[in-house]
């Protein structure tokens, strides 16, 4: 048989592999939110019902890094928007899990206690599976050995009950003898696990039932991603399935990377190193940086919230006060205004904010970002809403090509992950014609 035919044969098995998982991406999500609404894990199944998130053949190798241990490099040129992995969590924990603690005591101040809790799990995990050690790809990660263990912190959390039971669970592995250097496991844990969340940068996020998918999850191959402050790579999650693309064009020989915290922290030294902080980034390939000055963030999440809470006249009235110096604090200080704004009716307003916005992102993030997507389609409803329906095309048009470079999946897959969105009310009604804008760009 022709090598071709046999190319084009398995090309079409993955693909009817795909559709047995889910019919498309619209149920993807939909199956997703409802685990999510019935407080359930949710288990989405790999391959995603999406040909443009099959991980690309042959695109990176994983190599010693110098002074910073192994990393992925591109083996050859890659496009922008190259699928590089996709893959299911080891073990995931759910944000909703740690409201059922035995006393509300114990959750006071609870410190890594998720990461305890994801500790839990895996050990449980290789109680029933022994061999889950070496098929999970767990001996993989960092630290794979005492010699790369030796300088590190030790682990320890300040719950007292659940790091009691941590170091119980890790010793039963090793009085069983089940295979594997479980002594290990909870700085490996620690430097590996990262926070998920589905959907999480849309602004109907807060409301939406995809609260429940956010977690922390621990995965195997993508964890050889180190960290960088321009990222050219970008990663999104839908459950505790986790999906990792080029968000430029990368060189061949160009090392991968991610950022391992929040994109619009990577540009205030201060509070970047802070989240690194536990990543132990001297170890761990980069990102430290800066000097010793303490910064703290004027427009935090507490500090959103209780903005929200004044009448959108006091909360403008308050916001024209303030100045903010952090690149975090001034995006969301804009898109403060223009919520204020578009509560008041004031679409024009709302969409000189937004574009605003729009142009922060695009200085101070890295390329492509999701929150630039957030705020372009934000900016194209206040343009319609303000009969600006060209200019509102040309935006939606900007957004979906923003997306299709992350997440891919096209149209349909933007619709999905935008479904709330389009449909919020921030003081102007939804406009059926957005949904035509879609279609038409």
């Amino acid at each position: 048989m022709p090598r071709s035919v046999r190319r084009r044969r398995r090309r079409v098995a993955r693909t009817r592999v795909a559709r047995d998982a889910f019919v498309d991406s619209c149920e993807m999500f939909e199956l997703a939110a409802a685990a999510a609404a019935s407080s359930t894990t949710p288990f989405v199944s790999v391959p995603l019902p999406l040909r443009s998130l099959v991980p690309a053949k042959k695109a990176m190798a994983l190599c010693e890094m110098g002074g910073k241990g192994r990393g992925l490099v591109a083996t050859r040129d890659l496009p922008e928007g190259t699928t590089l992995c996709c893959e299911k969590a080891i073990a995931m924990t759910m944000d909703w899990e740690h409201d059922d603690d035995e006393s509300a005591a114990e959750s006071a101040g609870e410190g890594n206690a998720d990461a305890a809790r994801l500790l839990l799990r895996v050990c449980a995990m290789a109680r029933r599976n022994p061999g889950l050690w070496f098929e999970s790809g767990l001996s993989e990660l960092f630290p794979r050995s005492r010699r790369e263990a030796r300088g590190l912190a030790a682990w320890g959390c300040s719950n007292s009950v659940l790091d009691a039971a941590v170091r119980d669970a890790v010793t039963t592995l090793r009085n069983e003898r089940t295979p594997g250097n479980w002594g290990l496991l909870p700085l490996i844990v620690r430097h590996n696990a990262v926070d998920v969340s589905t959907c999480g940068e849309t602004l109907s996020y807060p409301s939406s039932p995809l609260v429940g998918l956010a977690g922390l999850a621990l995965y195997a191959r993508s964890s050889a991603f180190n960290h960088d402050d321009d990222p050219n790579v970008l990663r999104w999650h839908c459950g505790d399935v986790g999906v990792w693309r080029t968000n430029r064009f990368v060189r061949a020989g160009q090392e991968l990377c991610v950022s391992y915290v929040e994109s619009d922290l990577l540009r205030t030294p201060a509070l970047k190193r802070e989240a690194l902080a536990h990543f132990e980034p001297a170890v761990r390939g980069g990102g430290g940086g800066g000097g010793g000055e303490i910064v703290v963030r004027a427009l935090d999440v507490a500090a959103q919230n209780r903005w929200m809470q004044l009448d959108p006249e006091d909360r403008l009235a308050g916001l024209a006060k303030l100045r903010p110096k952090i690149a975090c604090d001034k995006i969301q200080h804009r898109v403060l205004r223009a919520v204020s704004f578009a509560s008041l009716g004031k679409a024009a307003d709302a969409r000189r904010e937004f574009l605003e916005v729009v142009r922060l992102c695009k200085r101070l993030l890295p390329p492509n970002d999701e929150q630039t997507v957030v705020f372009l389609v934000h900016a194209a409803r206040a343009a319609l809403a303000s009969g600006e329906p060209n200019q509102a095309a040309a935006l939606l048009g900007e957004a979906l090509a923003a997306h299709a470079a992350i997440f891919g999946g096209g149209q349909l897959l933007f619709e999905c992950r935008f479904a709330t969105d389009l449909e919020l009310d921030l003081g102007y009604r939804p406009d059926p014609d957005l949904r035509r804008l879609c279609i038409m760009t």
